[in-house]
């Protein structure tokens, strides 16, 4: 084992002081036998100085790799070329762009279908990067520093990651940010975020705990498709919209509470959620999107709030046990479609406000249903 010391050598690399040091270092490193290395940059600009400092031939065997100073955009490309680097630390580096001359991000694909385990970002980073991580399978850990503003599509896409936390500071993500990460389990949103971007966690299948941020106002396109393992979870307060296909999928969603703010529920947006049984639509959405709740194998009862005034077609498209729905509107909401597809509206009930089963009846849309009137 070989690792670089700051107060008892010159140069690179050195060899561990003693027995002992080598031992720990090993059992730290899931005794994987190679280099250990520590890199003290120059506090200056000057491009490509990581490769005046560690010489190629020893790229395959650098499993833990420490950088210290001001890195260039140029630097990652040798980094990259260290195909067996298991470790990371950047916390003490200032990383440059020498074309936009602006500090604070990392690169684009910087560390992409590398074989990293854990990465210590550093604590100036504002930005990271397009598919900075992407295709990391065996990326396990990361900490956002409390100064990154902003997360570029598929930073994180197709890791290993387990856990994610996305901290307050964070404006804006683009999409895809950490789809298809087979191995996430949690992820907690933080409270500067208003909007999700698109396919945030889409198709993460093992995902289960999901905590969003108190400020978020729209759930984006397909944010969580195909994310089966999610049984519930609590919208916000200020959410305004669910984009289309933003739950599509999810079959394990049994327990779904709209906020007062929601106002729009997109296309797709809950369709094959086999888990649904009983639904409320919240009492400020206008609009439900079509096909937002079809295939919703287990849907049984739906109560529709006053305010919805238009369905569009198929929106309970073959969800073939619904039998029973409350319309709390006294002007029957308008359907795009004459038919509720794969339903069968002569044995549905559908109960309206006492003294409006009229307005009911005449709607070509509502008339085949069994109507019955009730204070709702």
């Amino acid at each position: 084992m070989i690792r670089y010391d700051r107060d008892n050598y010159e140069g690179v690399f050195g060899f561990a002081e003693n027995e002992k040091e080598t031992r720990d270092l090993i059992e730290q490193n899931w005794d994987i036998d190679g280099f250990i290395v520590y890199v003290n940059l120059e506090w200056s600009i000057p491009t490509n100085k990581l490769a005046k400092y560690i010489k190629s031939d020893i790229f395959p065997i650098i499993h833990n790799l420490e950088i210290e100073g001001i890195l260039c955009f140029e630097d990652f490309d040798i980094i990259r070329k260290m195909e067996n680097l298991v470790f990371i630390n950047l916390r003490n580096t200032i990383i440059f762009d020498a074309k936009s001359k602006q500090f604070g991000s990392i690169p684009e694909a910087a560390f992409k279908s590398m074989n990293i385990v854990s990465v210590v970002l550093p604590e100036s980073i504002r930005i990271i990067g397009r598919a900075a991580f992407e295709c990391c399978k065996k990326l396990q850990s990361i900490s956002f520093p409390k100064t990154v503003d902003s997360i570029e599509s598929f930073a994180f896409h197709c890791t290993g990651l387990a856990t994610v936390t996305i901290p307050d500071t964070v404006r804006t993500i683009g999409h895809s940010v950490f789809a298809d990460s087979p191995n996430l389990i949690s992820a907690v949103v933080g409270d500067g975020l208003e909007d999700l971007g698109k396919f945030a966690f889409s198709k993460c299948e093992n995902l289960k705990f999901v905590q969003l941020g108190q400020n978020l106002k729209v759930i984006d396109y397909g944010d969580f498709e195909c994310c089966s393992n999610i049984s519930f979870i609590v919208l916000p307060n200020k959410l305004s919209a669910i984009g289309d296909n933003a739950f599509a999928n999810c079959t394990g969603l049994s327990f779904l509470v709209f906020p007062k703010s929601l106002e729009y529920i997109g296309n797709y947006s809950f369709d094959g959620c086999s888990g649904l049984v009983n639904l409320y639509v919240g009492d400020n959405i206008s609009y439900i999107g079509h096909c937002a709740f079809g295939h919703c194998a287990n849907l049984e009862e739906v109560t529709l709030s006053e305010n919805v005034a238009s369905i569009q077609h198929n929106a309970f498209k073959e969800s073939l046990n619904l039998r029973t729905i409350y319309c709390k509107s006294k002007n029957p909401p308008s359907v795009l479609e004459k038919h509720w597809h794969g339903s069968n509206k002569r044995s549905m009930n559908l109960y309206v406000p006492k003294g409006f089963s009229n307005r009911y009846k005449i709607q070509e849309e509502w008339r085949f249903f069994n109507i019955y009137e009730e204070d709702i």
